[in-house]
């Protein structure tokens, strides 16, 4: 008997160590997993602030009611940025998607704009890259080229809405952006097919 209960303690003891060692890798695996979701998230990059939609062309148009916070959709770095393109009001920026499905592809924010983030910075999903101010010319983003050119700038003629602008158009529906429900949700988010 007194054997008996020794190996039981023995078993037991075993038991409550595999158990830990369940538990501490299961504990790992659900922090990796929260942290990868979490680096691999995109946000509605106007979910803060009043938004009114504009149209679709090159990209999205959107109209800020008051001074709005621009988000950056995914961890992204920031590849260029000026006040001096040939925009509107002279404010452009691009940055590159560093995480998730859309990782690659390449995002434009133009016009309107101050306290835009400047070229090199690194940027988490929903941190503000720029403040929209109310009132003409707005604001437009869409999917753009390495150099920061619009994606549809070869072929686009103006006020007609675009393959690239309808794509984005989708991906921004995707994230929650209420205002393109004409946008099939069938079909590419992805800056692929045709330009215009």
């Amino acid at each position: 008997m007194p054997g008996s209960v020794s190996l039981l303690w023995g078993r037991i003891r075993v038991l409550s160590r595999a158990w830990t060692v369940a538990a501490a890798v299961l504990l790992v695996v659900g922090f990796v997993a929260a942290g990868a979701s979490k680096v691999d998230a995109y946000v509605n990059p106007f979910k803060k602030g009043s938004w009114s939609p504009g149209r679709i062309d090159m990209g999205v148009d959107m109209i800020p009611n008051r001074r709005s916070p621009v988000l950056a959709i995914g961890a992204a770095r920031i590849l260029g940025s000026t006040a001096k393109s040939g925009w509107p009001d002279g404010r452009y920026l691009w940055y590159q998607l560093i995480s998730g499905r859309h990782k690659g592809e390449i995002v434009y924010v133009a016009e309107h704009l101050r306290q835009i983030a400047p070229a090199g910075k690194r940027v988490d999903a929903g941190q503000r890259i720029a403040v929209a101010l109310p009132g003409y010319p707005y604001i437009e983003t869409g999917w753009a080229n390495e150099d920061g050119s619009t994606r549809a700038s070869p072929c686009y003629k103006e006020g007609k809405a675009t393959h690239s602008g309808q794509t984005f158009g989708r991906f921004l529906y995707r994230l929650g952006l209420p205002h393109y429900l004409d946008i099939a949700a069938a079909g590419s988010s992805h800056p692929t097919g045709a330009l215009c």
